[in-house]
């Protein structure tokens, strides 16, 4: 097994029953969120939410932890409300390429392949799993057991997909072709251990 790539890890829900999807939009940080918001997130994991969502931690549209100890300690906190939730890691080229943010290898991470997400938006694989049984996608047949992409060269494809759904008002659109907004994937990660 190979060491991992990462440069994020975030607090997600673990898969809903039913459902093959395991990449990032799954409610992220959902229980550290509410509690801040709240405030009766403790000081302490109030003080590493808040630098995940600083501007030099924040990724594609959800707030990433750099600091594995940090992340863990958000995980743990986010256990003890009753929901399932795992702690999982992310590769970003957006993260290193706009902000410069550092790669770093992990010896337990497992790769489970990649997910698609426009910049500042939800990830299209999610959007997208409801409608793959019942459709002719072409999406469909590029997703693993995970309901990701196994390589990062399908992401067009999938982006080409989703704003043909879009435009049929299927699925909510997002930023137009030509503004700019990176549609990337992010190569997704679980820790079998935890």
């Amino acid at each position: 097994m190979r060491n991992a790539t990462i440069n994020g890890y975030l607090v997600v829900r673990k898969p809903r029953v039913g459902t093959n999807y395991r990449g990032v939009d799954r409610q992220p940080w959902d229980r550290v969120e509410r509690d801040h918001f709240d405030g009766v997130l403790p000081p302490d994991e109030s003080r590493l939410w808040k630098h995940s969502w600083s501007m030099n931690q924040r990724g594609f549209s959800m707030p990433t932890c750099t600091d594995r100890a940090d992340a863990e300690r958000l995980y743990r906190y986010s256990c003890h409300g009753g929901d399932p939730v795992q702690l999982i890691a992310i590769h970003s080229p957006y993260l290193g390429e706009v902000y410069g943010r550092a790669s770093w290898t992990e010896s337990d991470a497992v790769s489970i392949g990649f997910d698609v997400v426009p910049v500042g938006e939800w990830s299209l694989l999610c959007a997208v799993e409801p409608l793959l049984e019942t459709s002719a996608s072409q999406t469909a047949r590029f997703l693993n057991t995970t309901g990701l992409l196994d390589d990062a060269a399908s992401a067009p494809l999938v982006e080409r997909e989703y704003r043909l759904l879009a435009a049929q008002g299927i699925v909510d659109d997002f930023a137009p072709p030509g503004t700019g907004l990176p549609v990337e994937s992010l190569e997704v990660f679980e820790f079998p251990s935890l």
